[in-house]
């Protein structure tokens, strides 16, 4: 609001792009150029940047829309100066393009500068000013774009079934599309009052959700049991948030330069307090879709094909994967292996294989987990991915079974702003989707932003995990020895250790 963001902020929320292995970051057209300070933090974590100018098909005569007051016609013609566009595009032009973190120019978003602005930005504009970056007229465009990243569609834009993803074959390169992002319940309590925190059933929200953009997830948290209240309600949504997002991205990695060069997703935050499409929401706190397309979107990464269960390794590094041990495993819900399997396998750069399927004895019955390890030459883990699988839709209610397992946690500071979560399921349990937040020991609010090496973990049986926190980027008034970490599992009472 009012472009009051602070460098810190901006510092924050592009640092979170870079650790969600995301490599690109539109600005969206029918806006403004953002404050040098983001380009300042693009360029610091090596984030890529398409930049739009003014034009968006909302307002510029797209569609046809009886509500809008001039006519459709009238509209595409749109800026009524088109002087002062093309001197604007320039000053723009001159402001960014000695920031190595932008790569290429838009005319417009889903719809072209008028044909005299389009001409003359191609023509005259950025062959004087910026002649090094691609310029493309509109972010659908099937013209340039055919001739070096394809495509001419986006969307879609909510819930799907992630086998979707897979198996509906999208645009060459998808230049937005995207799904749900309900925050965290902390997060839902500072935007509404309490009388308004009731979840919606089948989709039927109240007028504030709605307000607030909510979009449903269909039968996707239902599924999962009955709702008891908003603090369930979120639980269950950061699951679906995080298969969703994981989903995505691996769908489209499956088809990497077979189908796709790649795509963007609308949309990756939201500036105010929004309920859609946000993998952190306006207060930074990162959901369960942060955390899914982070081990989705791996430069070195092993995952499951969801249309037809074959193990695949994706290489998105420019070195070659030489004499990798790829390892599968089985368990139950509550933790027992069902089945194990190990192989061999090198991956080109820049390329993917396909493996095996993952089933070698059959497909299990009712609800299970997959966990999938890459390991280098010397034994050392390079990637994890754990999937929890269901054979009808009726066994994701196996999951309202799950009894609280004993889980340890303990801390290690290596300065003041790092620390070391060590966690240890020393029950006989499944310990499922824990997720972590700090919190302020006095009063208890959560406290943001935070860096975590991973969260939302699933520990079986015996399983260790150290997870390191970044807490830098804290207020510089916040000193540790007020802050705890909290622990809360799927199942049972929240776990609280002191920093």
């Amino acid at each position: 609001a009012l472009l009051r963001l602070t460098p810190e902020r901006y510092e924050a929320e592009v640092r979170m792009h870079a650790e969600m292995n995301m490599n690109m970051i539109r600005i969206w057209g029918g806006a403004m150029p953002e404050r040098p300070e983001f380009y300042d933090a693009c360029d610091k974590y090596g984030l890529l940047v398409w930049q739009d100018f003014w034009v968006s098909g909302d307002c510029n005569g797209r569609w046809l829309d009886p509500r809008k007051k001039e006519s459709q016609a009238r509209r595409q013609s749109y800026p009524d100066d088109h002087s002062l566009f093309i001197s604007t595009a320039i000053d723009q032009i001159k402001m960014l393009r000695n920031h190595p973190s932008l790569y290429m120019w838009c005319g417009g978003n889903e719809f072209p500068p008028p044909p005299d602005i389009n001409e003359m930005l191609e023509k005259e504009i950025f062959p004087k000013y910026d002649e090094t970056r691609y310029y493309v007229n509109e972010s659908t465009s099937d013209s340039i774009l055919r001739n070096t990243i394809g495509g001419n569609g986006d969307g879609p834009y909510g819930i799907q079934d992630p086998k979707r993803f897979f198996v509906t074959q999208s645009y060459p390169f998808n230049p937005e599309l995207g799904s749900v992002g309900l925050p965290n319940a902390e997060s839902m309590r500072k935007m509404m009052d309490e009388k308004d925190l009731q979840p919606p059933r089948r989709d039927r929200a109240n007028q504030v959700w709605r307000y607030h953009k909510y979009i449903g997830y269909g039968k996707y948290i239902e599924q999962l049991g009955e709702i008891k209240g908003i603090e369930d309600f979120c639980k269950k949504a950061q699951l679906v948030n995080y298969e969703q997002y994981r989903a995505l991205q691996e769908g489209f990695s499956a088809g990497m330069w077979d189908k796709y060069t790649g795509m963007l997703v609308w949309k990756n935050q939201n500036p105010w307090t929004s309920l859609r499409g946000q993998f952190y929401d306006v207060f930074l706190d990162q959901n369960g879709g942060f955390y899914g397309y982070r081990h989705g979107a791996t430069p070195l990464h092993i995952q499951l094909n969801l249309n037809d269960s074959s193990i695949c390794v994706q290489n998105q590094s420019y070195a070659n994967a030489r004499q990798l041990t790829v390892e599968s495993e089985l368990f139950d819900l509550h933790g027992a292996s069902i089945e194990k399997n190990s192989s061999r396998a090198s991956v080109e750069a820049n390329s993917y294989k396909v493996l095996r399927k993952l089933f070698t004895q059959g497909k299990p019955e009712g609800f299970y987990f997959a966990r999938l390890r890459l390991k280098n030459r010397q034994g050392e883990l390079l990637d994890e991915n754990l999937y929890w699988l269901t054979g009808d839709d009726s066994d994701w209610q196996e999951l309202q079974s799950l009894q609280p397992s004993e889980i340890k946690v303990g801390i290690e500071r290596n300065n003041e702003n790092l620390i070391i979560a060590a966690l240890e399921n020393t029950g006989l349990e499944t310990a499922f989707f824990m997720r972590m937040k700090i919190t302020d020991k006095d009063n208890g609010e959560q406290m943001l932003p935070v860096f975590f090496e991973d969260n939302y973990i699933t520990l079986f049986p015996g399983d260790k995990r150290q997870i390191e926190i970044d807490l830098s980027h804290l207020a510089k008034s916040t000193g540790t020895s007020s802050l705890q970490l909290e622990v809360v599992p799927w199942s049972g009472n929240t776990i609280t250790v002191g920093l």
